[in-house]
Order: C-alpha cells, then sequence, then structure tokens
C-alpha cells in the first residue's frame, strides 16, 4: 500500500532555491510555494494543503523579518513545524532562526539525504516531545542575601556534578540569581543565547536547540542565564519561566537551578515545589542569617514543601560565632554542609574565567564543594586510602570521552 503523500509550504522566493528544495523532497512529497510571506497566506496554505511543514528562506539582511513571520504563525499555530532555510549556515544566522521557533535549519543546496534527515528529525522530535515526561533531578539553590559566593558554590557544584556522573549524562547550571551572569565569568563563556530566548522557545523545545543554541563549557557543562539587560524580563510570562524549569528535567539528566535572589515569590515558589532537593545557603553572618530566616518562613507559611532541604553555610569559620549548629537551629534545619572561605581564589576565578577546580584542586574550597555533590547524589568519594589510584581514577572521569 502506498505510503500518504507529505505536503509542505515553501516561504522562498527564488526559483532555484524553489527548484532545489523540490528535487531534494522528491516525488513522494508536495511542495506548495506561498506567493506572500505573509502569516495569513502562508497558514492558509498550510490548511489547504494540509501541509506536514512549512520551509521559510532566511537570509543576513531579512532573517529579523522572517523571525516574526515565524514566531507569529506559531502563536496562530503553536504545533506547526516550521524549518529554517538559508544560504549561509552562520551561528548567528542560524540562533536567529532557531530563537523564532524554527525546529531546525538547513543550507541551501544541502543534498536530499541532509534535507530528508532534517525532515524526519523534525517530525521524531515532535512525536517525543509530545510524550516527553521530566525525568532529571533538579537542585536549587536559594539565597536571600546573596553575592558572588552563591554563585560560586552553583557553578562549582554543577561542575562537581559534571566530574561526578557518567559522560553521557547531561548536566545544566541555570543561572536565574544575582548578581546576573556571574556564571560566565567564572566559566569565560560569553553565550548569544540567553534565559529570555529559551522561556520564548519553551513550546516549541528539542535537542537541536539545546545543542545549537545553549553555551557550553569545556567541561561538558550547559550553561543557560539570565540576560543582562534586565529590561527583557519584562517580556517573560510566570508561566512560562516556570514551565522551562520542567521541559529541561526532560532534556538533561541533571540540573542545578541557581534561584539566589529571585524575591518574585510568585516564581520562586513553584520552582522550588519541581526542584528535586534545594539548598538553603547562608553565612555567618547574622544579616544573611536574619534575611534567609524571613525567606524560610515566608515558603512555610505558603505550605510550600521543600523536598529534600538542606543547609550549607558558606565561609564557614569554626572559631567565630555564630556556630553551624546555632545558625541551623535558628533556621529550622539540619545542619549538612559547611564550605571554607576562599574570597582570593574567588576573586581570581571570575577574573581570569578559570574555577577554583582548575586554580586548586586541593585547596579546602574545592573538597568542601565536591563533597557536598557527592552527597547531593548520594554516590561515595573516591576512597582516600586508594592514594595514587584516586588521582587515576579522578583523571579517568573527568577525561573527554571517558567510559
Amino acid at each position: 500500500m502506498p505510503s500518504k503523500k507529505r505536503f509542505f509550504v515553501a516561504v522562498v522566493e527564488l526559483e532555484s532555491h524553489l527548484g532545489w528544495l523540490e528535487a531534494a523532497l522528491g516525488t513522494a512529497s508536495g511542495l506548495v510555494a506561498s506567493d506572500e510571506p505573509s502569516v495569513d497566506r502562508v497558514l492558509q496554505l498550510v490548511d489547504t494543503a494540509s501541509a506536514s511543514a512549512v520551509f521559510v528562506r532566511f537570509g543576513p539582511l531579512d532573517h529579523a523579518q522572517r523571525s516574526q513571520l515565524v514566531l507569529r504563525m506559531l502563536d496562530r499555530k503553536p504545533n506547526l513545524a516550521v524549518i529554517g532555510v538559508g544560504e549561509s549556515d552562520d551561528r548567528e544566522l542560524m540562533l536567529s532562526v532557531l530563537r523564532s521557533g524554527a525546529r531546525d535549519f538547513i543550507p541551501i543546496g544541502a543534498s536530499a539525504i541532509d534535507v530528508h534527515a532534517a525532515v524526519e528529525r523534525v517530525f521524531s522530535r515532535h512525536a517525543a516531545l509530545e510524550t516527553t515526561t521530566a525525568q532529571g533531578s533538579a537542585h536549587a539553590i536559594v539565597c536571600a542575601r546573596p553575592d558572588g559566593a552563591s554563585t560560586s558554590l552553583a557553578v562549582h557544584l554543577a561542575l562537581a556534578i559534571r566530574r561526578i556522573v557518567a559522560p553521557e549524562e547531561k548536566v545544566l547550571l541555570l543561572d536565574l540569581g544575582a548578581p546576573v551572569g556571574d556564571s560566565l565569568l567564572f566559566l569565560d563563556l560569553r553565550p548569544t543565547y540567553n534565559f529570555v530566548d529559551a522561556v520564548r522557545s519553551v513550546r516549541r523545545f528539542d535537542q537541536t536547540l539545546i545543542h545549537a543554541a545553549f553555551a557550553s563549557h569545556k567541561s561538558g557543562l550547559s550553561v543557560l542565564a539570565l540576560p543582562e539587560d534586565p529590561s527583557e524580563l519584562e517580556s517573560v510570562q510566570a508561566t512560562d519561566a516556570i514551565a522551562l524549569t520542567g521541559v529541561l528535567k526532560a532534556y538533561f539528566d541533571h540540573v542545578v537551578v541557581n534561584l539566589a535572589g529571585m524575591f518574585d515569590l510568585d516564581q520562586l515558589f513553584p520552582m522550588l515545589e519541581k526542584a528535586t532537593s534545594v539548598l538553603v545557603h547562608t553565612d555567618q553572618c547574622v544579616a544573611s542569617c536574619r534575611a534567609n530566616f524571613r525567606l524560610l518562613e515566608a515558603i512555610r507559611q505558603a505550605k510550600v514543601p521543600l523536598t529534600n532541604s538542606r543547609l550549607v553555610v558558606d565561609r564557614f569559620h569554626p572559631k567565630i560565632d555564630p556556630p553551624a549548629d546555632q545558625i541551623a537551629e535558628l533556621l529550622g534545619m539540619e545542619r549538612w554542609s559547611c564550605i571554607p572561605p576562599d574570597g582570593l581564589r574567588m576573586v581570581e576565578a571570575l577574573n581570569t574565567g578559570q574555577p577554583i577546580f582548575d586554580l586548586a584542586p586541593s585547596c579546602g574550597y574545592s573538597k568542601a564543594v565536591a563533597q557536598l555533590a557527592h552527597l547531593l547524589l548520594d554516590r561515595d568519594e573516591p576512597s582516600a586510602a586508594r592514594g595514587p589510584l584516586r588521582a587515576l581514577w579522578a583523571r579517568l572521569r573527568t577525561r573527554p570521552g571517558a567510559k
């Protein structure tokens, strides 16, 4: 029995480009060219032809207008499959295509095999997305009086998890905390795709978008941070921001979410509810303890369950009051981890873009955060009694491509 013929709509102006696409799709597919690049006309053709997808040409001079076209089409038909095509495979152009909500990108002139592969990827990912459920773990860090130490903990905890887990496991640092963007300094990253971009794409998320758009550290850690311009956040709907956290758990095995300094309780509470574990980050400063006490009281009064909540006392001096147990009693939590101060190395890490793990892997800070990661994942550390074998084990676990 012959397979059902697929139809596609193409927003492609040049006859040569249209001919390439028609030849690449082959006789088993039908291609309908849109006579004008308007939302109404394209969607009319989609409905008339019962089209499976729309090909939209993007160029260096009109990619902004084409992005708006795709966004408006998806506002009307959120499940519409859009595939971008362009004469250049420039990264900036590709990001513009993916930001618009297109599910894949094909360079004009690509082989028929590549075109068919892209089409099948789009449909297979769409089918998988419809049945995807969140399976990964999310470890949230909260702090009512954040500074660079909160970001440092989030960055180094994510890096430690990346080192511990198997190479095929995917790890993400979702940095929504304050100060904005400090995680990128620790990791020496300059991404062009941020949290707001991801929120706008939350209903059209897939692995292609993650691979092409998310910042990636040399360790294999993926990073998604807030935009530097706070005005961009004004367009973000709280429901979409919260939904994104759940979506990311479907694509990453481990997500470290830095929520330190997030004071919008309408967003904070649902994110905490989605977390697998919650780390309350404080130090011995009375002001920090008091601020965190107020935040925890607000959480308890709202009856938000803090799953596996744990207290982390940072910059801890055993000879300075108040002691960690007293802080834990004040906050109504069990003391779980104490991290020694290392302010000079933290400044060096920020200034050089090298994590403290690289600058001083054997210092107290590095050891404490690594131990925290092992506790969080409920995995044993390599035994110190193994001597030289411990260092070899660590090198094998962190080497790219190690199995």
